[in-house]
């Protein structure tokens, strides 16, 4: 029996095609985040072997591909399209938790219950109820996150939505 690359090249990029094609589409719409997008790289690096392995095994046809107008035109549009996303410049937005944290983190609790429009004494509850210690009231909340060993965020979680 002759060895044929075909049973193994051609169904390789199919499989893998289709799974990049639908995983592309699930991380546009931001489904399964972290997962599909693992799936995606390992498919992917899977997908770019498959590809050079399939060009090397039909490399007259390939070559053909560049020598007709038609197929030089699509080749030349998904390459500039592609040259065109990958070059331009997204502007990345701080997490709103993040952007409270940067925030709050340096404040003192006078100056978050100020912000919060409630009183000091209420704030210095929540965190006691919450099992967090305050020393002084014009500690920054990273220094009292420090004191308690916890994180600012948690006691910014404290705080903004109280066990009660």
């Amino acid at each position: 029996m002759k060895y044929n690359h075909r049973h193994f090249s051609t169904p390789l990029i199919i499989a893998s095609g289709l799974i990049i094609a639908i995983s592309g589409v699930m991380m546009f719409f931001h489904i399964g985040k972290d997962v599909v997008k693992l799936m995606h790289e390992w498919i992917g690096i899977i997908m770019a072997a498959a590809t050079l392995l399939h060009i090397q095994f039909h490399w007259r046809s390939f070559k053909q591909y560049f020598s007709k107008k038609t197929g030089l035109a699509v080749i030349s549009f998904i390459l500039l399209g592609a040259s065109a996303l990958a070059l331009t410049p997204i502007e990345h937005k701080p997490h709103p938790d993040k952007q409270l944290i940067e925030l709050y983190s340096e404040k003192s609790l006078e100056q978050i219950a100020s912000f919060e429009e409630r009183n000091i004494e209420q704030l210095l509850i929540d965190l006691e109820i919450a099992n967090f210690s305050v020393s002084s009231e014009q500690l920054s909340l990273k220094d009292i996150a420090q004191e308690n060993h916890a994180r600012p965020f948690e006691l910014i979680n404290a705080i903004i939505n109280p066990e009660y």
